[in-house]
């Protein structure tokens, strides 16, 4: 390991996230903190509340003059992203809002690579069981992530001439509606359910398989679902859940990169960068993983 530098500056990480979603962001942290001491900066933290943004404030102790670059996670809001590049800072958001490209943001972006992967992952599923019904779980306009991956989903049904079934989906735009249990039951309870539910992440996915089970429609017996994330609890959980893996580790090492660049040289032109992630193949789409 190289010596680490005494910090002679600060990076100021501003984050809009509530914590059970926190896993690849803090993965992402935790390598950038540790690329960016060797080169002679630190880290300072800043959680933004629903009422900092909606208000359009700066956290308290967010002193700008002493902020060398910001790293934003989970930052959808289009205007304070907005309000953020006009700090005259480098920049750099993982994920952003889903409609980024029609609006001008002077700043970097970092993503996971989500529409082929998604793509890969669908088709290969329907190929194996020749699935007729895909249904979709998300709100696609939440993020770029999210909506990239619903594109994936796209991409996957045009490639066997399916039409696009929105009564086999939950995408309304809300996204806090999906972690209401309630709403959810209800929604799974009263309509006709696809033979394959892709979700926008672990985390729906998860919600999703407990939810069924409460409603005694059983994974993968009876429906198999799908997520995007490789959270840990993704290997844990029973059944084991099909989904993709993102190299969060890589994605911090790529984000202090792309930062300590953007200090170097100022004038390039901004870049979106995606990181290479890869489908992993589990049993909550595995038929043959039921026991008879």
């Amino acid at each position: 390991q190289p010596p680490v530098a005494t910090p002679t500056g600060t990076f100021a990480m501003l984050a809009h996230v509530m914590p059970d979603k926190f896993h690849i962001g803090s993965s992402i942290l935790a390598n950038l903190e540790q690329e960016i001491r060797h080169q002679g900066y630190a880290l300072s933290i800043h959680i933004l509340t629903d009422m900092d943004i909606k208000n359009m404030n700066l956290p308290n102790n967010f002193d700008t003059k002493n902020i060398d670059a910001v790293i934003c996670i989970e930052l959808f809001d289009r205007d304070y992203s907005q309000m953020i590049c006009d700090l005259g800072k480098p920049i750099l958001f993982t994920d952003t809002f889903y409609n980024y490209a029609y609006h001008e943001l002077k700043a970097d972006i970092l993503m996971m690579e989500n529409r082929n992967s998604m793509r890969i992952m669908i088709g290969e599923t329907i190929e194996k069981y020749n699935l007729k019904k895909i249904g979709f779980i998300g709100s696609i306009r939440h993020c770029l992530s999210f909506y990239e991956r619903w594109q994936g989903y796209c991409d996957a049904l045009n490639e066997k001439n399916f039409l696009i079934d929105e009564s086999l989906c939950i995408i309304d735009d809300d996204d806090n509606l999906f972690w209401n249990s309630s709403w959810m039951e209800k929604k799974l309870s009263t309509m006709k359910l696809p033979e394959l539910f892709v979700c926008a992440n672990d985390s729906l996915a998860l919600n999703l398989i407990s939810i069924l089970k409460r409603i005694n429609v059983s994974v993968p017996k009876d429906i198999l679902v799908c997520g995007f994330d490789d959270m840990p609890e993704a290997r844990l959980s029973e059944p084991r859940l099909t989904t993709v893996h993102i190299p969060s580790n890589s994605m911090g090492v790529v984000a202090a990169q792309r930062l300590l660049s953007r200090i170097s040289n100022p004038t390039l032109p901004f870049v979106t960068t995606y990181v290479h992630t890869k489908v992993k193949f589990r049993s909550s789409t595995d038929r043959k993983s039921i026991t008879q």
